[in-house]
C-alpha cells in the first residue's frame, strides 16, 4: 500500500467517519495474502428510516394477503386478485 494511500484511508476513518472495508482476500503468486480495501460510508438517518418503512409495508401487505387466505398462486385470475387486495391494503393503510 503507498502512503497516499495509508493517508487516504485515515483522513476518511479520523476526520469523516467512514469505515474501511475489505471487499476481497486473495493470495498473490509468493503465497502472500493481499486484501482489496475500500472506504464506505454509512447509511444517512432519512435513508434507514425508509428502508424500515418500505420493509414494514411489505410485511403488512403479505400479513393482510395471508389473513384473506390467498395462496401464493401465480395464475393470471389470482394475480388480479392479489394486485386487487394490495391496492385496497395500500388505500386502506397508506405508507407514510
Amino acid at each position: 500500500m503507498e502512503r497516499f494511500e495509508r493517508e487516504l484511508f485515515c483522513a476518511g476513518v479520523e476526520r469523516e467517519g467512514m469505515t474501511i472495508v475489505p471487499l476481497r482476500v486473495y493470495f498473490n503468486a509468493k503465497g502472500r495474502a493481499k486484501v482489496a480495501l475500500a472506504l464506505a460510508r454509512g447509511k444517512q438517518l432519512h435513508d434507514k428510516r425508509e428502508a424500515e418503512k418500505t420493509r414494514d409495508w411489505n410485511r403488512d401487505k403479505s400479513r393482510l394477503m395471508r389473513e384473506r387466505g390467498l395462496l401464493p398462486d401465480f395464475s393470471p385470475e389470482a394475480l388480479r386478485e392479489i394486485q386487487a387486495i394490495s391496492q385496497q391494503a395500500t388505500d386502506e393503510f397508506p405508507p407514510n
